[in-house]
């Protein structure tokens, strides 16, 4: 099977939940002897910055397409459309198609290059981005669509509603998605698989200069900003004292008011970031959105129990599926919960051995692979 993958941004170094699972699916794919290819930009950052050379290369056995970026995010994007992503409404002076051009990122060659191509199926990974809305326009017969959606305004927006229906295979990486996805678009003659993501193995961290915290901690991986919890979590710092020190690793796309007993990493290696998983007491998700929390089955393969925000619905549907965790809906129950882990060890204990029994169970690559190849032929 000859499968092209289209994602904003690829590579080893690219920090995203959407952009690591492609990068998952294409090389195990290509290690089963297919032809992998993923079209995507030249940029490492959502703002499009024409970072990595122009070219096609082969990583991991993957072929990779990298085309410039007509124009960089626009500088003031979240400004200008405030009340767009707001209300998913778009006024009547701008059109969908300016929206999409100033969101980006608009890749020249991008039409030419699937035409050159050709292949048997062509996977758009996540939704809301040009190309992806491009590849669903090229051949909806060989469309495959990987939402990776979550409750956000834009989502329900007109410009999404006439062209999610066109692919003809769509793959849900939880039911609430699913559901999500089924409520907001006429999408019941499409071919729909629900599939989680694997697990990847752990990396050992070798590096004797990182060293770890002397006191227990709590985790928060992913990128620092308010949409993932983040200020959510640094408020909480500021005005209690829980008993876990707070440990924050991932980019720094926000600034944070200091607060006491936090400490923010920013960008790690996967090593270090592994072993400071390994060893935390819990690992938080506060994110009100998600599509699916790779933090969280990275949390259950290590054993470490789970507190996530019980305002999203699918870090509910994935600890209430493991066992694997603590769920919280205010500031006040957060605080409970990070104080019920730090002081009853034998609840901690059963949450991490609930979650690693449920990732050694369901959320093996191999078999993974097997459904998603068997649904795409």
């Amino acid at each position: 099977m000859h499968l092209v993958f289209v994602t904003p941004r690829y590579g080893h170094d690219i920090v995203g939940g959407a952009e690591m699972a492609v990068r998952s699916y294409a090389t195990r794919i290509a290690g089963r002897g297919h032809r992998v290819e993923v079209i995507t930009s030249t940029a490492t950052t959502l703002a499009w910055d024409d970072t990595l050379p122009a070219e096609t290369v082969v990583e991991d056995g993957v072929i990779v397409h990298r085309l410039r970026p007509r124009q960089p995010r626009l500088t003031n994007f979240s400004a200008i459309y405030a009340k767009v992503l707001a209300t998913g409404r778009l006024p009547h002076a701008v059109s969908a198609d300016q929206f999409l051009q100033d969101q980006g990122p608009l890749l020249d060659g991008f039409e030419a290059l699937l035409d050159r191509l050709d292949p048997d199926r062509v996977i758009s990974y996540p939704l809301l981005y040009w190309p992806n809305l491009q590849a669903l326009r090229w051949k909806p017969s060989r469309s495959v669509l990987h939402p990776a959606a979550h409750p956000e305004p834009m989502l329900s927006s007109a410009i999404y509603s006439e062209l999610v229906p066109r692919a003809r295979r769509i793959v849900f990486q939880t039911r609430s998605e699913q559901e999500l996805l089924n409520r907001l678009f006429l999408i019941g003659a499409s071919r729909q698989l629900v599939l989680p993501l694997g697990l990847d193995e752990p990396t050992p961290d070798t590096d004797p200069s990182q060293s770890l915290p002397e006191t227990p901690y709590l985790l928060a991986l992913g990128r620092v900003q308010a949409d993932k919890g983040s200020r959510l979590l640094t408020e909480l710092y500021r005005q209690t004292q829980p008993t876990l020190r707070l440990i924050m690793a991932g980019p720094l796309l926000e600034p944070l008011q200091p607060a006491p007993n936090v400490e923010t990493l920013g960008v790690v290696s996967k090593a270090h970031r592994d072993t400071l998983l390994a060893n935390a007491s819990a690992v938080v998700i506060a994110s009100r959105y998600e599509s699916f929390s790779l933090v969280a089955i990275e949390a259950m393969g290590a054993g470490i129990p789970l507190i996530v925000n019980g305002h999203n619905p699918v870090l509910l549907e994935q600890i209430a599926h493991s066992g694997g965790g603590i769920a919280f809906h205010t500031a006040s129950e957060l605080l409970s919960a990070i104080e019920l882990i730090a002081t009853d060890r034998t609840l901690a204990q059963t949450l991490g051995q609930q979650g690693r029994s449920y990732a050694t169970t369901h959320l093996s690559w191999e078999p993974i692979i097997d459904r998603y190849l068997a649904f795409l032929s």
